[in-house]
């Protein structure tokens, strides 16, 4: 009878501890599954966006604004960690980079989510970030299809907009 109860105990005792063990491992990493790295809309519009300007072009997919711009106040400043706590967790759609891997003009796919008010805020903070760093960036409503010739002519706006905005107000000389 002591030999049952002592098995018995032992069984519980196994039990419990494989319990444990996989609650340490649920709790501490959570369940996670592959997630759809492009929507559908930011999928065709990559592809479209390949076929205009791939060989002019590096196209990167949604980096980080923290990694584009940052704040021009003094490093350790309350200023400047706050202008970074604004940017940090955003990413624009896509980014144009020369042949020397610098960014020539970032690019933000607007789907009907923007005319929300949130949306609309987030997008005028990141084009005047954007317009004070000398980054242009360019919004391209969702559509079923894209011309080359829309992209190019967008971008080519964005980019001779920027160039005439750089030539019109002259930085001031560092003594």
């Amino acid at each position: 009878m002591l030999t049952i109860i002592i098995i018995i105990i032992a069984i519980i005792a196994v039990g419990m501890l494989v319990l444990f063990i996989r609650s340490l491992t649920s709790k501490d990493i959570g369940e996670y599954k592959k997630a759809d790295f492009l929507s559908s809309a930011e999928l065709k519009f990559f592809r479209a966006l390949d076929n205009a300007l791939g060989d002019k072009y590096k196209i990167f997919i949604k980096p980080r604004v923290a990694d584009l711009i940052k704040s021009s106040a003094q490093y350790h400043s309350k200023q400047r960690w706050s202008s970074f706590g604004k940017i940090k967790s955003k990413h624009v759609d896509f980014l144009l980079c020369d042949t020397n891997l610098n960014p020539v003009c970032a690019i933000e796919l607007n789907d009907m989510s923007h005319s929300l008010n949130t949306k609309m805020k987030r997008d005028n903070f990141l084009n005047n970030a954007f317009k004070s760093a000398g980054l242009p960036i360019a919004h391209f409503p969702i559509k079923s299809n894209y011309s080359n010739d829309e992209i190019e002519n967008q971008i080519g706006k964005v980019l001779l907009n920027i160039q005439h905005t750089a030539i019109s107000t002259p930085k001031e000389e560092s003594k």
